[in-house]
């Protein structure tokens, strides 16, 4: 049942995923809303720049430098979140969330076990976030056989190999990861 269910769980997984990240996102007409620098001095900047991607040598560190470097500094307004948790719930039969506002992770019962997809920001949020989160649920530490990671960033994949190690978790990831 859980090698057939993969594929189906992968596509409605992304779809939710994807409902819920845009209804997160800045309305349009602040997309195009840049930000400029009347006393800028664009000499320091590609300086500085050049120095930062140079620094840049590894995947997770160049999408920080994408991240903090240019898209926060010309698109601000994508980048405001207000902090806080979100009270764990399930949109839908069998698939629940669990996080807060800017990093979560979705939980998938197959009957056999939890599949999990994401694995939140770091360890300490595996036990203070997504353990409880789950047991709201009536699941135990011992029900997550899987975890799914969409892409090698923190935000997805920083909880993973504590999962790993602590509760034996198989990771599904790209060769990158």
């Amino acid at each position: 049942m859980f090698s057939n269910s993969i594929p189906n769980l992968l596509a409605y997984c992304l779809t939710l995923y994807l409902s819920v990240v845009s209804a997160q996102i800045a309305t349009l007409d602040q997309f195009f809303n840049r930000t400029t620098f009347p006393n800028g001095k664009a000499e320091n900047v590609t300086i500085y720049l050049n120095e930062a991607v140079d620094l840049a040598k590894t995947w997770s560190l160049y999408q920080y430098f994408q991240d903090f470097c240019i898209t926060q500094q010309v698109y601000p307004s994508l980048f405001r979140f207000p902090a806080g948790f979100v009270e764990p719930f399930s949109p839908f039969d069998r698939l629940n969330f669990v996080g807060h506002n800017f990093v979560s992770a979705w939980a998938y019962d197959t009957g056999d076990g939890i599949v999990l997809i994401d694995a939140l920001d770091k360890p300490e949020e595996i036990n203070a976030i997504l353990i409880p989160g789950l047991q709201k649920f009536g699941f135990k530490r011992s029900d997550i056989k899987h975890c799914i990671i969409t892409r090698e960033h923190v935000d997805h994949d920083g909880g993973a190999k504590y999962l790993k190690d602590t509760f034996n978790t198989t990771l599904w990831a790209s060769e990158a990861a």
